[in-house]
């Protein structure tokens, strides 16, 4: 059943093209943010809404560490392996 639940939600941060460190520099939409964490909580399937909020919160942090903006995520998350996925956004947010 956990694997089912992972396996969906890195389907779904690549089928959504999807603040941390020197976010300054970062230029992602509050469209796009909103989206990518409306997403999440959608896949968040069998999670406390609590759970899925910090969770999803955590995989946007991952995302905005990862690219400069919603452009570059869209493209770097299109297509990306799931173990790509899972080691970048899933992992680091494992138990927050």
């Amino acid at each position: 059943m956990k694997n089912a639940f992972w396996a969906t939600l890195a389907i779904g941060f690549l089928l959504t093209g999807c603040a941390g460190e020197n976010s300054a520099n970062k230029n992602f939409t509050q469209e796009f943010k909103d989206g990518f964490v409306a997403s999440c909580s959608k896949q968040a399937i069998g999670m406390k809404k609590s759970e899925a909020a910090e969770y999803c919160a955590c995989a946007l942090e991952q995302v905005m560490l990862n690219w400069d903006n919603d452009a570059e995520a869209e493209a770097g998350l299109n297509g990306m392996h799931m173990l790509e996925v899972q080691r970048l956004l899933v992992t680091p947010c494992m138990g927050k």
